[in-house]
């Protein structure tokens, strides 16, 4: 044998809106509060288009922005509707609420592996929220399996900053492109999408 026969071939991503490679599953996690859909629905609207926001979390106060609100149903009839998700952008919202539509049986695999099915259809975004802890990274602890299958992790941290004497009270974001792979943008954008 030679080492040809085991050469592979290395697709590169295309990226939606610099951030989410087209056509794989993204996941976006962050603490409560930290403005995660908003961004998400924010940026795709920045890059020219509407996405399919699966709203299991009933969030409110994104009237601003262009999207399609649609329920959970929507992922059931998912294979049905492939000439409105055709070339899409799904954002499910949240990661917590989609565990909850699956019976117990399965596991983390089988959940990570039925939402990465959907990229057979669209661009599938799916938002989570962070362990709270003290420390200085984000940890998406609900299925490190989905984390690890997913083309791109994207860490949306929020941080609440006291008064200095040149400084008011203060709030800064800062999304971390945990992965990057091949989109060649900055490793930390601060204040994404404020």
């Amino acid at each position: 044998m030679l080492i040809e026969d085991f050469v592979m071939n290395v697709v590169e991503y295309e990226f939606i809106a610099e951030l989410y490679p087209k056509g794989q599953l993204t996941v976006l996690h962050g603490t409560y509060g930290s403005g995660k859909s908003y961004s998400v629905i924010k940026s795709l609207n920045k890059a020219g288009i509407t996405p399919i926001y699966v709203n299991l979390d009933n969030t409110a106060g994104l009237s601003e922005l262009n999207f399609y609100n649609v329920h959970a149903k929507f992922l059931y009839e998912i294979g049905d509707v492939t000439d409105v998700t055709k070339d899409s952008v799904l954002i499910i919202d949240t990661y917590t609420r989609v565990s909850e539509l699956f019976d117990s049986k399965y596991t983390d695999i089988d959940i990570a592996n039925a939402l990465e099915e959907l990229t057979d259809y669209c661009t599938v975004i799916v938002i989570g929220h962070t362990a709270d802890f003290v420390g200085k990274d984000g940890i998406f602890r609900d299925n490190p399996v989905l984390v690890r299958n997913s083309a791109e992790t994207l860490w949306l941290s929020k941080t609440e900053l006291k008064r200095t004497s040149t400084l008011p009270d203060r709030v800064e974001y800062s999304l971390h492109v945990n992965k990057g792979r091949g989109n060649g943008g900055p490793k930390v954008i601060t204040n994404w999408m404020r």
